[in-house]
């Protein structure tokens, strides 16, 4: 065994005084998509801001890709229309398809307590099927719980 490793190690040393140039070829890091955090609520007004951020880990991805998630609504209490609405960047879409154009990095959607809700409702939101020309994954907070504390009338 060290007479293999004293060969191996002959070999890069005559390999690099030769000129060769070695690299180590490592799996690309992916780019991750998720919640920037787990959990919301509506404490301090009716509307939660819900981001969606995309971190880029292999920096030559970066600005030039553009990539997609699946927001769903995975459960809870609260009925979209009776106790919710959403809005995704200024628009009624909300959960749906979730596209980062080139460059964007957050992407946002807002929950709006709707009046007369009743009492505090739960809604749970997911991401899922990242897609893009590069690899991409749901990062750690790939599910959010959103509590809803509906306004007076």
């Amino acid at each position: 065994m060290k007479s293999f490793n004293r060969f191996a190690v002959a070999y890069v040393v005559s390999m690099l005084a030769a000129g060769t140039t070695l690299s180590a070829s490592a799996e690309p890091m992916p780019t991750l998509i998720g919640f920037d955090r787990g959990t919301y609520d509506d404490s301090a007004s009716s509307q939660i801001v819900v981001r969606i951020t995309r971190v880029d880990q292999e920096p030559s991805t970066g600005v030039n890709e553009q990539f997609s998630v699946e927001c769903t609504i995975n459960g809870g209490t609260a009925v979209r229309g009776v106790d919710y609405r959403l809005g995704l960047d200024g628009g009624m879409q909300g959960c749906g398809t979730i596209t980062f154009p080139p460059g964007v990095l957050e992407r946002s959607f807002t929950i709006t307590a709707l009046k007369g809700a009743g009492t505090q409702k739960t809604l749970e939101i997911g991401l899922r099927n990242p897609t893009g020309a590069a690899l991409v994954e749901t990062g750690e907070n790939s599910v959010a719980r959103i509590t809803i504390n509906a306004p007076a009338h």
